[in-house]
């Protein structure tokens, strides 16, 4: 709910996994869902979304949901939790995934999991949730798996889900 406005009806479940608008995105979830403007551009029959700095290629399948928004703006959505960093810990169950490169600026030690809060280009801050205790140091550079079978994309003039 929204200032009085209903927005979403659902299991807790479906409502966290399948957010239907940024709000929605943003609103259940800690720490909360990421968000990085990006574009949409075509190439050799793919789609990639293209940050300030980073690529995230994405397969064929993704190209029939994005096809009206090439060369267009929307928000690229990643929960914290559906990431890892290459090396320190995995997603065995990720069928489909990629890697972005980052630098770590920031460590949140929480006892039982690790937020570890990596710049991504251009001043871009992304936030990857792990497990336990994670020997890293601030300015470590880290390769970000990605869990494409977990991502957002929402319209960035009407917040509204595209993915």
């Amino acid at each position: 709910m929204n200032k009085g406005k209903l927005l979403q009806v659902g299991p807790p479940t479906e409502v966290y996994l399948k957010p239907n608008s940024i709000f929605v995105a943003t609103f259940i979830g800690a720490p909360e869902m990421n968000l990085l403007e990006v574009s949409v551009k075509e190439k050799d029959d793919s789609i990639i979304l293209e940050g300030e700095g980073f690529e995230i290629p994405l397969s064929r399948d993704f190209k029939e949901l994005l096809e009206r928004y090439i060369d267009k703006t929307v928000v690229f959505g990643i929960r914290p939790e559906h990431m890892t960093i290459e090396g320190i810990s995995s997603l065995e169950h990720v069928k489909r995934s990629t890697t972005i490169e980052g630098t770590v600026d920031f460590i949140e030690a929480l006892g039982t999991d690790t937020i570890v809060h990596a710049n991504i280009g251009s001043g871009q801050i992304i936030k990857v949730k792990l497990p336990g205790h994670i020997p890293l140091e601030v300015g470590s550079k880290v390769k970000i798996v990605i869990d494409l079978d977990n991502i957002h994309v929402f319209d960035k003039d009407t917040e509204k889900a595209i993915i």
